[in-house]
């Protein structure tokens, strides 16, 4: 499992409280009914603070999310609503932190129209929205290969 971290420093007041719909603060805790969530509070005069903390899965190993392996690499493949396949190049490192890369829109199509066929979405104003690509197993490789899956996010082992 890959999840990533998001955390908010609240600091509002006592009255916005009591009038929001979507936070209830009772015992130093705010609640939020939508989320049914937690956030342990400090109330100093009529103010109140705390840090709000969500995590947030990227990948979970199932039949809509398969990781493969090729030459040391791990391969995300993500079904998303559409039907189509998201991938994107895993690289765990000894220290157990991981790079998480995929492909750059804007700097890399024109270099894989070398490699593969690309089909290009287009909204109502004739701007490119997506890009669909279907490499064979030999043009796959070449896109490794040439490094195209460069855009990274990297994450670290939490224990």
């Amino acid at each position: 499992m890959i999840r990533e971290l998001y955390s908010s420093y609240i600091r509002t007041s006592l009255s916005d409280l009591d009038t929001s719909k979507e936070l209830v603060l009772k015992d130093n805790i705010v609640y939020i009914p939508e989320t049914g969530e937690e956030v342990h509070v400090i109330t100093k005069n009529d103010s109140v603070f705390g840090t709000y903390i969500t995590y947030d899965t990227v990948f979970l190993i199932s039949g809509e999310n398969i990781l493969r392996k090729y030459k040391g690499y791990y391969f995300m493949n993500i079904r998303n609503d559409e039907d189509e396949w998201v991938v994107y190049k895993l690289k765990f490192r000894k220290d157990g932190s991981a790079s998480l890369c995929g492909i750059s829109e804007d700097e890399e199509m024109e270099r894989l129209k070398e490699i593969t066929t690309i089909v290009e979405e287009t909204n109502d104003k004739g701007k490119v929205t997506k890009y669909i690509i279907t490499p064979g197993k030999e043009e796959f490789k070449q896109i490794i290969k040439e490094g195209h899956f460069k855009e990274c996010t990297e994450y670290r082992k939490v224990n």
